[in-house]
């Protein structure tokens, strides 16, 4: 199976759990237009609309069934739990850094698509939110 058939799997799989069908689209093609206006090389925008499409892989644990306080944890740590369960899936390893990354404060060891990506996740789930179709 192919790395982008890959992708696009796990991505559906995350948009079904969150219950929004094009979230991870609309997050990975705001990406990679803004990661291709700042005028970055073409493998950094391949790898940050990637990452953008699987980032949220982590989150899958997070039930409407656990307590409030359980969410936010999960919510907190999916980063990391992203990376870890796409690093034993394997194939995703340019991605692991910028994926465990995508939520941090911004350092100066962190991958730029991390940050671009979690801009263009608040504004895709704020777009959402008001009912609006970022298409």
């Amino acid at each position: 199976m192919s790395r982008n058939v890959r992708i696009r799997l796990l991505a559906a799989v995350v948009d079904a759990h969150l219950g929004d069908p094009r979230r991870s689209e609309a997050i990975s093609r705001l990406t990679r237009l803004t990661l291709e206006r700042m005028g970055l090389s073409k493998p950094t925008v391949v790898r940050g609309a990637e990452a953008a499409m699987i980032c949220d892989i982590g989150l899958i644990d997070s039930s409407s069934k656990k307590s409030e306080a359980a969410r936010r944890s999960i919510y907190q740590l999916h980063p990391e739990r992203s990376a870890t369960i796409l690093a034993e899936m394997g194939g995703f390893e340019d991605l692991l850094a910028i994926i465990r990354c995508h939520h941090a404060r911004p350092t100066i060891d962190a991958p730029i698509e991390s940050f671009v990506i979690f801009a263009c996740e608040a504004y895709c789930d704020a777009v959402a939110i008001r009912g609006g179709f970022l298409a």
